[in-house]
C-alpha cells in the first residue's frame, strides 16, 4: 500500500503549494485558540459581527515539501527524493490545517459573553517512517536480509463546524467553553499501520508483515481498483453533505489578570467525528509472501505488467462497509504576559499539538502606538525550527482588521519551511 501513502503525500504536498494564505499564538487569533476571548473589543455590552476570514497552519517535521516536490513544467510537479533521502528522520510528520470562518456573532452583556459561528475546516496529516522514502528511492535490493520499517498513519478530511460559546467573568478571572457540532464531508484515514518488509537473502523472497493487517478507512474519497489504480476524489458538494457524519468538539479556556501580569490557558478541538455515510474499510492480510521481486521496478514504472501483477497479489485489499471515528487535531495553549506600560507588553507562550506531537514556544512583543493601531512581533521555535512573526491590528472605530503570520519569510512559500501559519480577517463591533 506504499503507493497509496505516496498518493497522500502528493495530496498534502499540493495542498501546501496551493494554500491561500491559522495563527494560534501570535496574539491576534485568540478567538480561535481560547473561548474566553470573544472579539478584539472589550465593551461591556455590544454585538460583534465577525466577517469571513481565512487561516492556515503548516508543520513539516524534517524535510520541507519544497525540497523534494520539483516543478518539471509549469503546473507539473514530481516527487524527487535523491537529494534529501538521508535527511528524513526515523519518524516524520506532515500536517496542514485550513480554516474558512464564514460568519460569527459575539454578544457581550455585562460579565457574560456569547458567541455563534459557522465555518469550514480542512485537516491533513501523514506520519511515516523513513523506510518508506528509502524503499521508494532505492527499492528493496539494498536491504537484502534486513527488515525495513514501513509504518505509517494518515488522515485527510474536511468538515462543517457550527459553534456555540459562552464565557463569564468572575472579578479578575474568566472561564469559557465552546461546543461545536461537526458534520463530516470527506475522509481518508488510517490507524497506526505497523508494516515491515523483509527480503530473504538466499531466495529473494519478500515478506510483508503487519500485526493486524493494513487498515484504510474512507468516506466518499478513496477509489481503489488495485495497487496500480489508487485515487482520492475530493469533489464532494460541501453543503449537500451537511448533516451527515456527525461529531462534536469542545474548547475550554481560562484567563486571569493580576496587576500588570495576566495569563491564559486553553485546550481546543477535543472531540471526534463518526463517519457512517458512504464508508468503506480496506484491509490487507497480516502477512503476504512473494518470491523474486525488486520493488524499485514498480516505482520506476519498468516491467509494468510483471511487477504490478506481482504486487496485486502481494497487497490485495478486501473491502467492507463499516462505521468508524476520527479524532480532531487537539491543541493546548499556555501564555503569561506582562504589560510594561500602556503602549508596550511582552508575552511568553507555549503550544502543544497532540496529533503531530510538536511543541512551540517563544515570546511576543506588542506595541500599541495609538488606539487605532497595534503591531506584534514574535520570536518562536517549533520543534527546533526558528521563525519570526509579524501581525497588525487596525481598529477603525467599529471595524477591526487583522493581518498576521507566524513566519513572515515563509508566508508566500510555506512548502520551503518547517512551520508556517497566517490569518487575515476582520470584525465589525457596535
Amino acid at each position: 500500500m506504499i503507493r497509496a501513502v505516496i498518493v497522500v503525500l502528493s495530496v498534502i504536498s499540493f495542498s501546501v503549494i496551493g494554500l491561500s494564505q491559522e495563527i494560534q499564538s501570535l496574539g491576534f487569533d485568540l478567538r480561535q485558540s481560547n473561548p474566553i476571548i470573544i472579539s478584539h473589543v472589550k465593551q461591556d455590552t455590544g454585538l460583534t459581527i465577525v466577517a469571513p476570514s481565512l487561516s492556515y497552519l503548516v508543520f513539516q517535521s524534517s524535510v520541507p515539501i519544497g525540497d523534494f516536490l520539483v516543478e518539471r513544467n509549469p503546473g507539473t510537479f514530481e516527487l524527487q527524493f535523491d537529494r534529501v533521502v538521508g535527511k528524513f528522520e526515523k519518524r516524520n510528520n506532515f500536517q496542514i490545517e485550513r480554516r474558512f470562518s464564514l460568519f460569527g456573532l459575539d454578544f457581550r452583556k455585562g460579565n457574560n459573553m456569547f458567541s455563534l459561528a459557522y465555518g469550514w475546516r480542512e485537516q491533513s496529516s501523514l506520519q511515516f517512517s523513513n523506510g518508506l522514502i528509502e524503499l521508494y528511492q532505492f527499492g528493496n535490493a539494498p536491504y537484502i536480509g534486513e527488515s525495513i520499517d514501513l509504518s505509517h498513519q494518515l488522515l485527510v478530511n474536511n468538515y462543517h463546524e457550527l459553534t456555540l460559546g459562552y464565557s463569564k467573568t468572575f472579578g479578575n478571572f474568566n472561564l469559557g467553553a465552546r461546543v461545536k457540532y461537526l458534520s463530516g464531508v470527506l475522509d481518508f484515514s488510517s490507524p497506526e499501520n505497523d508494516l515491515a518488509l523483509y527480503t530473504d537473502p538466499e531466495i529473494y523472497q519478500l515478506s510483508l508483515t503487519s500485526n493486524d493487517g493494513l487498515i484504510y478507512n474512507s468516506s466518499g474519497t478513496f477509489i481503489y481498483n488495485g495497487i496500480d489504480d489508487v485515487q482520492l476524489d475530493f469533489e464532494a458538494k460541501r453543503f449537500e453533505n451537511f448533516g451527515k457524519n456527525h461529531g462534536f468538539g469542545f474548547d475550554f479556556g481560562a484567563s486571569g489578570e493580576f496587576g500588570k501580569f495576566s495569563f491564559m490557558a486553553s485546550v481546543i478541538d477535543l472531540g471526534k467525528i463518526k463517519w457512517d455515510s458512504n464508508t468503506s474499510e480496506y484491509l490487507s492480510a497480516e502477512e503476504t509472501i512473494y518470491e523474486g521481486l525488486d520493488l524499485l521496478d514498480f516505482f520506476n514504472d519498468e516491467n509494468d505488467i510483471i511487477v504490478e501483477d506481482s504486487l496485486k497479489q502481494l497487497l490485495d485489499l478486501t473491502q467492507s462497509s463499516i462505521t468508524y471515528e476520527t479524532d480532531l487535531f487537539t491543541k493546548m495553549y499556555l501564555s503569561l504576559a506582562y504589560q510594561v506600560n500602556e503602549k508596550f507588553g511582552i508575552n511568553g507562550f507555549f503550544v502543544n499539538d497532540q496529533r503531530s506531537g510538536y511543541n512551540a514556544f517563544g515570546i511576543i512583543g506588542t506595541l500599541k502606538p495609538s488606539e487605532t493601531f497595534q503591531i506584534n512581533i514574535s520570536f518562536k521555535t517549533v520543534d527546533g525550527s526558528f521563525g519570526i512573526g509579524l501581525g497588525s491590528l487596525l481598529n477603525l472605530g467599529p471595524l477591526q482588521i487583522v493581518l498576521s503570520s507566524d513566519n513572515v519569510i515563509g508566508i508566500f512559500n510555506p512548502q520551503n519551511y518547517n512551520y508556517s501559519a497566517g490569518r487575515v480577517g476582520m470584525n465589525y463591533s457596535f
